[in-house]
């Protein structure tokens, strides 16, 4: 078990195997390791809540990324299920938008941290063109990013390229998760990923929780591997900004949020947060003043939770 200043807390191992003796041993190995075990689709897919309650008996903070995306009571269902497995952390695509990230933070209650996922780290300018969604995925992941949090998301997902511009958009305590960290001589090996950086760039940009699986699970000597990252994080980050990082007693905490830009929807309306309330309307503005903005009628209520890192 790490102590409070261990710098491989801000890592999440992704379990991602077809074995299940080999997702099992690396339960077993990295479990104690590291901060975050990370069980994603084709580890849940292929052995449900059996694959989570392995690695939930060996993570110290257990990770289920599945992405959710689909309407709002379908998700509210699935986070439900979620929370009763005992997972910590929950990704749901933020592109779903903003009544089905209200009920994935609903149906959470305070016992999981729901993250948001902006832009997948395969994406580029032109894959975004060719799905119609044009712009850079700086621009995307920014939007999609504010939307997480005026829902009261405990954090996004962004690759490690976004996550300067999104700290400053999104302070702390709002969590930034990236995937696509690689170190700094891995190269030519197969990987499907376009937007990646190191541990320590990651880190210095303003991730909290760096997410890698086959630099490490692949790797000839994962342990070298894992000091290795964990010399790069003790390099990045102060002793004091390591152990700032999640603790296990205190995971989810409510917070009383400030008052956030608007978010400017398509139709020309904005989303306020406000003391504990979000609303949306069509070409009013909704905030702290306006007329009716704490008017559940019409505004709808959701309470926001984020992810206490202090």
């Amino acid at each position: 078990m790490g102590s409070e200043q261990d710098p491989l807390d801000r890592l999440a191992i992704a379990l991602d195997t077809s074995d299940w003796e080999t997702f099992e041993t690396w339960c077993e190995q990295f479990g104690p390791r590291v901060g975050v075990l990370k069980v994603g689709l084709e580890a849940f897919v292929r052995w449900g809540n059996e694959g989570v309650a392995v690695a939930r008996r060996h993570a110290r903070r257990l990770f289920l990324d599945l992405k959710l995306h689909d309407i709002p009571n379908t998700v509210r269902g699935a986070v439900t299920a979620a929370g009763a497995s005992g997972v910590d952390l929950l990704t749901v695509h933020a592109s779903g938008g903003t009544a089905m990230l209200e009920a994935a933070q609903e149906a959470a209650g305070g016992r999981v941290a729901i993250l948001a996922v902006t832009v997948l780290t395969h994406l580029d300018r032109m894959a975004l063109e060719v799905l119609d969604l044009p712009g850079s995925s700086l621009a995307r992941a920014e939007k999609w990013a504010g939307l997480a949090q005026v829902t009261g998301c405990s954090g996004a997902v962004c690759s490690p390229l976004e996550v300067a511009a999104l700290r400053e958009r999104c302070p702390s305590p709002f969590l930034l998760v990236t995937p696509g960290i690689r170190l700094a001589a891995a190269t030519g090996e197969e990987d499907d990923q376009q937007r990646v950086a190191t541990p320590g760039d990651a880190l210095r940009a303003g991730a909290d929780l760096l997410v890698v699986g086959r630099p490490i699970t692949r790797a000839p000597d994962p342990e070298a591997v894992l000091r290795r990252i964990a010399r790069e994080i003790e390099d990045a980050l102060t002793p004091a900004e390591i152990a700032r990082h999640l603790r296990p007693s205190s995971l989810i905490t409510p917070q009383q949020p400030a008052r956030l830009p608007p978010v400017l929807l398509p139709a020309g309306g904005q989303i306020w947060q406000t003391h504990s309330t979000i609303c949306s309307r069509g070409q009013k503005q909704c905030g702290p003043g306006s007329q009716g903005s704490n008017q559940t009628a019409k505004t709808g209520r959701s309470t926001t939770w984020s992810t206490s890192i202090t």
